[in-house]
This record gives C-alpha cells, structure tokens and sequence, in this order.
C-alpha cells in the first residue's frame, strides 16, 4: 500500500474524509419528522417514563407517551426494547425536549464511536511502534486506518437514527487499549458494560470470546462486568422489570420477524420466504447461531496461544459475535470499526494488509447496497454470511501463521503477564 506521503495516499485520505463530511452534512439537515421517527425515541420514552417512576417497559404506557411526543404525526410506535441501564443513562437527556435529546445523544453516540476507534488503533500503534524508526511511521498512518474504519454508511445510519452502537465500540477500543497494556481485567469489565447497557444481544459471541480465552484475568473482569450489570438493572427496574424487558424483546422480535436483518439466523427466512416451517426455522437457525459462536470460541482459544494474533482474532469474534443477533440491522456493524481500524494497523505486509482491506471493502460495499433497497432480505442475509465466512478464514490464517511477521522484532522473552502482552502488541 502506498504511504500516506504519496499522491495515491494523500488522494485516498482525501475521499475518505470527503465522504465522512458528508454523512455530518446529511446528519445536520435532519428534520423535525425524521427526528421524530429515529431509533432514539423509544430511548427517550424508556428514559422519561424510568425518570417518573413508571414501569418503563409497559407497552401501553410506551405507545401513549411516544404518541404524544411525535405529534402532529400519527404513524409509527417503536417499543422501547433496550437495556434497563439504558433508559438510566439516557435519563438526563429526558430533561431536555426531544429534538434537542436526539442531537446531544446521536453526537454523543457519535464521539464515542469515534473514541473506540481511534483507542483500538493506538492499541495497534503502541505495539507497531516498537522498533528504531517505526513509530512515528505507525503514527502517521493511524490517520488513515480511523477513516477507513469509519467511512461504511452503517456510520452514516448510527448517526441519523441515534442508535447506542457508539457506547458498544466505545467499549471495545478501551478493551484493546487496556489489553496491550496489561490491564485486562479491567479491560473485560469495561467492554461487558458498555456492550451490556447498549447493546447486550450483540456480545454473545464476544463473551465467548472471553471466556474461551480462559485468562484470570479476562474471566475475572467478564463476570464482574456481567455482575455489575445484572445488579444495577435489578436496582433500576427490580425483577419484574427485567422479566418486562425479555417480554418487550420477546414482542419486538415477532412485530418485525420479517424484516432483513443482518443475522446468519435469517437464512431460513430467505430459504423460505418469510413463513418457513418451525422446524426447518429451528434447524437452519440453530445451526446458523452455532457456527459463529464456535468459530468465536476458537478465536479465543486462538488468542490465549497466539498472543501475537489477538487483535486479529477478536476482530472476528467481534464480527461473528454482531451476526449471531436475531435482530441486527446495519448500523450495528459500527461495532466491527474499532477492531479494523486496530487490524489494519497492527497488519504487516503488502499482501496482508490488501487481504484485509479487501475484506473490509467487500462489507462496505454491501453495506451501501442494502441502503439503497426497499427490503434487502437477500442482501443482509449475503451480508451475514460473507462476514462469516471472512471472519472464519482470517482465523484460519491465523492457526496457520499466515500473518507471521517477516521482519525481527526486538524484546526480550515473556517471562510474565505484562511481558505476554508486549509480545503479542510487538507482533
């Protein structure tokens, strides 16, 4: 790949960046209607009804309050089917009117998807900077990899429906970052909250990750983090609100049990239309829902003895783990953004870093496809798969030691954690 200081590198910056200003552009000329109508909505009505003490997950509640607020208009009543800790962070932003709320939180969204990357690509960095004249090569070159992460219209999407992606990939980048320096237990923690407050049904495969990973420290933070997270649900909403919360999952999923979602378990419905037979539905999504989850779990098993492949593997899992959901749409594919932008980095190698920039522009561009259909099943379906199958040959790659570095790196032996960790950022 040509250097950032060559004609062909400074041409690519530059359409890169051309593009992400015009997802700002078209996110800044949104509408009151469009506003009204985003994702965040039903954030806000779970918000406003926690912040009065009413149970945020009654359905006739939610339908009458988010009809009031959407007014003139009649249409349209998404339920509010996230995470109980997410009607209490979004809590404060139920003071403000809604259209206001919806631009504090869909920039906040933004910011932190922003955040996650550019902490996942310095985890990269860090390791790639070791060496006599690398560093500041790594530096500059970090630009690029942020951009490229970023330029898919799932950003675009995340933006304009005010989704909670950003706090998921928030927590991954911080994962990365801790992990290269030793910090892992806190490193789990932190990815497990911030995926369980935005996004819990998108973490299963990343989960499996961690645990397969079979590290103290890593089981240590994952349970902590899980047990933070169940105890401050059940102070927020009490179990009976938690037993609402899966029944509003439970509804949601039925209400849109047609729609394309980007999900491995969607294969049937695209088999069969949108009626298959229970058993031809069970199988094909079972089976579908095992694969990834056990390709996650080799990567972790993959991760705790090539440590010098880490980044690569949970890159994947993170990928396999976003498929694995019944309902993921394509802005949940931001998720996947700090664990390329860190790839990329971390990649050494004309032909490795083409294999991996042509698998990220093989998403990309389905990604844009689908944004342009009225109901893509087979293209998110395509989606699902393509990301599995790449996922599961870059691991493959790596049992193989395919992305070996050719040039010698200096450090001394990993005679501890710390020095495991050194290693595996140095490679």
């Amino acid at each position: 790949m040509a250097g950032l200081g060559s004609r062909q590198g400074r041409l690519s910056l530059s359409l890169m960046i051309a593009i992400l200003a015009t997802y700002i552009s078209l996110w800044l000329t949104l509408d009151r209607k469009e506003i009204l109508f985003s994702d965040f909505t039903p954030t806000y009505v779970g918000a406003t009804l926690w912040l009065q003490n009413h149970f945020p997950y009654s359905l006739t509640r939610q339908a009458t309050l988010h009809a009031h607020l959407i007014l003139p208009f009649h249409e349209g009543n998404l339920p509010f089917a996230a995470a109980p800790l997410a009607a209490v962070l979004a809590a404060p932003l139920a003071h403000l009117s809604l259209v206001p709320a919806f631009w504090v939180a869909s920039a906040l969204s933004g910011a932190m998807l922003l955040g996650g990357t550019v902490a996942a690509a310095l985890a990269a960095a860090e390791g790639r900077g070791r060496g006599r004249g690398r560093g500041s090569a790594t530096l500059s070159f970090l630009p690029y990899a942020v951009l490229l992460a970023l330029v898919p219209s799932s950003t675009l999407l995340l933006l304009v429906l005010g989704q909670w992606d950003g706090l998921s990939a928030l927590g991954l980048g911080i994962f990365l970052l801790l992990h290269r320096r030793g910090k892992d237990t806190l490193a789990a923690a932190i990815a497990i909250i911030c995926c369980g407050i935005a996004q819990p049904d998108l973490a299963l495969g990343i989960g499996v990750f961690l645990l397969a990973t079979r590290e103290r420290s890593i089981l240590a933070g994952t349970f902590a983090g899980a047990a933070l997270i169940a105890a401050g649900s059940w102070l927020a909403v009490g179990s009976s609100g938690i037993v609402g919360f899966l029944h509003v999952i439970q509804v949601d999923a039925q209400t849109f049990v047609s729609y394309p979602f980007v999900s491995v378990t969607r294969l049937a419905h695209l088999l069969e239309g949108n009626h298959p037979s229970p058993l031809v539905q069970t199988a094909i999504g079972g089976l579908a829902l095992i694969v990834p989850l056990l390709v996650a779990a080799v990567c972790g098993t993959l991760a705790r003895r090539r440590q010098e492949y880490f980044i690569l593997l949970f890159t994947c899992a993170t990928a396999l783990s976003v498929i694995t959901s019944p309902d993921v749409y394509m802005q949940d594919l931001v998720l996947v953004a700090p664990g390329v932008a860190a790839t990329v980095v971390w990649s050494r190698g004309r032909e490795q870093r083409a294999l991996l920039l042509a698998c990220w522009l093989g998403l990309t561009a389905l990604i844009l496809l689908s944004t342009g259909l009225d109901k893509p099943l087979w293209v998110a379906v395509l989606t699902a798969l393509y990301i599995l199958v790449c996922a599961t040959s870059l691991a493959a790659m790596a049992a193989q030691g395919w992305f070996r570095c050719q040039e010698k790196t200096p450090h001394s032996g990993p005679s501890s954690s710390t020095g495991t960790h050194q290693l595996a950022a140095s490679q």
